[in-house]
């Protein structure tokens, strides 16, 4: 049986076809070697009484969402306002389906204390006012609103 010899061309072809075919199949390979069989469960409201795990925000950040940690206690005296404000924000239709918040207890003695975390960076706000919080808003969402634009001119 004679063979006939394989011109370079086609030779330059089959590695092309080779090298597209491993670079789909790798990934998919490689997933199931490191999947771990549990799947991160999201809470069904975006308004919680305690801190997400790293995973949890991790998704959360990949699909467009910024997290605000609310950390008050009891005592603070302006705890309850900054609460309602961010509540009222979270009822937004301009922010409110870009926001998640965790309303978490602490025992540190600077309160209210925000953290705003998204997937361009985060910024934490002691005692903040609401147009400083609106402002930390509006640079971190992926999508601001309008009222962002409006709040530079």
């Amino acid at each position: 049986m004679k063979f006939k010899k394989i011109k370079p061309a086609h030779i330059g072809l089959i590695v092309i076809v080779m090298l597209m075919l491993g670079m789909v199949i790798a990934p998919n390979i490689m997933q199931s070697f490191w999947y771990s069989g549990e799947s991160t469960k999201l809470p069904e409201s975006n308004i919680i009484n305690y801190e997400l795990n790293s995973n949890q925000e991790n998704i959360l950040i990949r699909n467009g969402m910024t997290i605000l940690k609310f950390y008050h206690n009891s005592t603070c005296a302006n705890c309850p306002e900054q609460e309602s404000f961010l509540e009222n924000l979270m009822g937004s239709t301009d922010f409110g389906n870009q926001l998640f918040l965790e309303k978490i207890l602490s025992t540190d003695k600077k309160l209210p204390k925000l953290t705003i975390i998204s997937y361009y960076g985060g910024e934490t706000l002691v005692n903040a006012t609401d147009d400083e919080i609106l402002d930390t808003l509006c640079e971190l969402l992926i999508s601001p609103p309008l009222e962002c634009t409006l709040r530079n001119v």
